[in-house]
């Protein structure tokens, strides 16, 4: 899980690992608007991963496996990625708490 999602919910969770199914590598998850986070792993990916560096690295590892990659489906659109002051306003926006 990411920290910088916060509109991540814990259904959308839920979904992705139900979704995810046995013997699957990867999921990730379908939003109307495309794919996004969270993401899920089996075990066997966890060297596969531990050895990427680089920003993007993961998104470059699901290219690799295609067709390996599981989709979840998810209503609604990627949720806001918080790294700026400007992307945390306008979370606080969205959400009603802005001042």
């Amino acid at each position: 899980m990411l920290g910088d999602q916060p509109g991540v919910t814990p259904e959308t969770v839920r979904a992705l690992v139900a979704g995810r199914g046995s013997g699957t590598r990867m999921a990730v998850c379908r939003y109307d608007d495309g794919r996004g986070h969270p993401l899920a792993f089996g075990s066997e990916m966890f060297a596969e991963l531990a050895a990427l560096h680089g920003d993007k690295a993961v998104w470059k590892l699901m290219d690799r496996l295609g067709d390996e990659v599981v989709e979840v489906p998810i209503a609604g659109p990627v949720p806001l990625d918080v790294d700026t002051r400007e992307d945390y306003e306008a979370v606080l926006a969205a959400s009603g708490l802005a001042s």
